[in-house]
């Protein structure tokens, strides 16, 4: 059993499903709702839970309706919440519009009141003393996240610590990627990144060596670029690129698996994205950036090399994807299984490897 520390964002999801997304000034009937926990770190905690881990999570919650419900879904998935901190206030929520039609969502957000700050209150000697093999961070509560990894890294040096790049404007940042050594970015935060180091947009081509060469943050070995239904991009710091042929920055033309020469130092390799069984369709991506980080802990910590790690993470992701909610996660000997056949560098899994579990969030 693996053992995963999660430090982040709890709220509650209100999620309704339209078969398109609503014209403005009108009504519109929903084809399904749900009340579920949610938030980055809540999602990621779950998830890493129900693949068979050991899950402890840092988070703020309240003690209102809302703060129990996501409580107790934390707890009925057994993740320690003996680190988290509860007091007055209320939950934050996030309102989740599925356009059926498009396969999109858009994300309406209320912040928690008041706002919490846990930097004073973490106890650094019990996130020491968890034994984490897996850090996770979600770049928010950024102070005490800081924390947790110091004490974290002072008992486990090498301990892999994955930080969750979303949003270019998560406050504290970049004293996170200090203590990172995985980095698990969007397309937004690489422009945005690169743009604000040349003063100017790039293609996403040509900001991504302009994002290495700036990352000076000795600690992170890896960035992971999400792409979608496209995949992604490997990128790992290596003493010596220079066997590599370079990248002309065209992604398109980026063959998967083919490592490239992205930058000085580092090194780049293409991923795609798990294919979509026969028979099935994508019907929500809420969540699915989640499951990417908590099958990506759970082949980390199992000894999955992470060229193949990504590509079990983006099967843990498509699953949730195949079904609504952000709780459908596949069941642990299904993930174990993945991680077994990419672990020798065998074949990739076939898509009809794909199951759904028969567990997931309610939908009305």
């Amino acid at each position: 059993m693996g053992r995963v520390l999660v430090v982040g964002v709890s709220c509650i999801d209100y999620v309704a499903a339209f078969a398109s997304y609503p014209a403005a000034d009108s009504k519109n009937r929903a084809t399904s709702t749900t009340i579920a926990a949610g938030g980055n770190a809540c999602n990621a905690a779950a998830g890493a839970a129900r693949m068979g881990n050991k899950v402890a999570l840092v988070t703020q919650l309240y003690n209102d309706p809302h703060g129990a419900a996501v409580r107790g879904e934390l707890l009925s998935d057994r993740v320690d919440l003996s680190m988290s901190f509860q007091r007055e206030g209320t939950t934050a929520m996030s309102y989740i519009v599925l356009d059926e039609r498009e396969k999109t969502r858009t994300i309406f957000h209320s912040p928690a009141a008041p706002e919490a700050d846990l930097a004073d209150r973490i106890d650094a000697d019990a996130a020491g003393n968890f034994g984490a093999q897996y850090l996770l961070l979600d770049g928010r509560h950024a102070a005490a996240a800081a924390t947790v990894a110091r004490a974290c890294l002072a008992r486990s040096p090498d301990m892999h610590v994955s930080l969750d790049c979303e949003r270019h404007d998560r406050e504290g940042l970049s004293s996170l990627l200090d203590v990172a050594s995985i980095a698990v970015c969007t397309t937004e935060f690489v422009l945005y990144r690169a743009a604000a180091l040349h003063g100017m947009e790039v293609p996403l081509g040509s900001a991504l060596p302009v994002v290495l060469l700036a990352a000076n943050h000795p600690r992170l070995q890896t960035i992971i670029v999400t792409l979608g239904s496209q995949g992604g991009l490997l990128c790992q710091r290596t003493p010596d690129a220079s066997g590599l042929a370079a990248w002309a920055g065209d992604m398109d033309a980026l063959a998967a698996g083919c490592p490239v020469r992205i930058a000085d130092g580092w090194r780049g390799v293409r991923f795609l994205a798990a294919p979509v069984p026969e028979g099935t369709a994508v019907v929500d991506t809420v969540g699915a950036g989640d499951a990417f980080q908590a099958g990506l802990a759970h082949a980390v910590i199992r000894g999955v090399p992470l060229a193949a790690a990504v590509e079990v993470a983006s099967r843990v992701a498509l699953t949730t994807c195949l079904q609504k909610g952000s709780r459908g996660y596949p069941a642990p000997d299904v993930v174990d299984k993945w991680c077994s056949e990419r672990t020798s560098q065998g074949p990739a899994v076939p898509p009809e490897a794909v199951e759904i579990p028969s567990r997931q969030a309610k939908w009305t």
